[in-house]
């Protein structure tokens, strides 16, 4: 896993708690699960296996009440026209964000939109 960049293979995986519920529509994220000023988090595969990934996401969200995830390949994110950016924590190596830009700008609704069309619910 590279520390700077996210390659094109790498998945992403954003996770849904009670929270954000209301963002779904018939079991399936609307482009509002999309957007966030503050950039969207995500975490990167970072080679692990996916059911590793799905129980750390659930261990982190435990009190949140974490009600699933979603995935995206790092490189249509990068095709819809958004910049998937490394942003690791003290707690998390893994962390990333995606932006509009490589400036960090908000995802427009009609990228949010593109996102939630392409992604997979887990």
């Amino acid at each position: 896993m590279n520390e700077y960049f996210i390659e094109n293979d790498e998945i992403l995986y954003r996770a849904c708690t009670e929270k954000n519920l209301s963002e779904f529509i018939n079991g399936k994220p609307s482009p509002a699960f999309f957007i966030d000023s503050g950039g969207l988090s995500v975490d990167r595969d970072g080679r692990r296996d996916e059911v590793k990934i799905i129980n750390t996401l659930v261990n982190r969200f435990k009190k949140a009440k974490y009600i699933c995830s979603v995935k995206l390949q790092a490189n249509i994110c990068k095709e819809i026209g958004t910049h998937p950016l490394p942003k690791p924590s003290k707690n998390n190596k893994y962390h990333a964000e995606i932006h509009k830009t490589a400036q960090i700008i908000e995802i427009d609704l009609f990228t949010a939109m593109r996102l939630a069309q392409c992604c997979e619910v887990i």
